[in-house]
């Protein structure tokens, strides 16, 4: 079959989906049809932006699992000259530092890493991530560093269960009119 969506966990539902099809009587050719043109929710690997070789996704990825197979798959099926991933890690837990321990690899599919956050974290964040992982509070520099180092070829990922105060469609329309 094919399947438009990148990642294993995408992969993973979609072969359960059509296993549980199948189970039930749906045949293959129709389950084929079905995975060949299914449509991804919004904000699932979403391309929001494309303009002059950079790509820019919006993705509901928010914890470092999800995070990972996000970055992996995308990395796979495109094939960016880099990858830039820019994560909003706003949830209780995160805060909290409930996931610390995975996120030092979550990143390892990405060139650039930047982690914004809406408050400071209870805890020493910057420790946990890749070195050279930008981590700010303040979207508006985060938005101006990333504006200036963006290039064509580049894959840019925002990764959030939030809306990053808009700034993945701010970015998306800058690409649209500057690159």
């Amino acid at each position: 079959f094919r399947f438009p969506m990148t990642g294993e966990h995408n992969l993973a539902n979609a072969a359960a989906a059509a296993g549980a099809a199948h189970q039930v009587g749906v045949s293959l050719e129709s389950i084929g049809a079905a995975l060949t043109s299914f449509i991804a929710p919004r904000r699932r690997q979403q391309l929001i932006a494309e303009n002059a070789g950079v790509r820019v996704i919006d993705d509901f990825a928010h914890h470092p699992s999800a995070i990972r197979v996000t970055l992996d798959g995308l990395r796979t099926a495109l094939a960016p000259q880099r990858v830039i991933a820019v994560a909003e890690m706003r949830s209780n837990s995160m805060r909290q530092g409930a996931h610390r321990s995975g996120l030092k690899t979550c990143f390892d599919s990405a060139d650039r890493v930047f982690v914004l956050m809406a408050q400071t974290p209870q805890w020493d964040m910057a420790s946990s991530l890749p070195s050279g992982a930008t981590v700010s509070t303040d979207f508006e520099r985060a938005f101006d560093t990333l504006c200036a180092e963006v290039q064509p070829g580049d894959l840019v990922v925002f990764m959030s269960n939030g809306g990053f105060s808009g700034l993945p469609h701010r970015f998306a329309r800058w690409i649209s009119e500057n690159a």
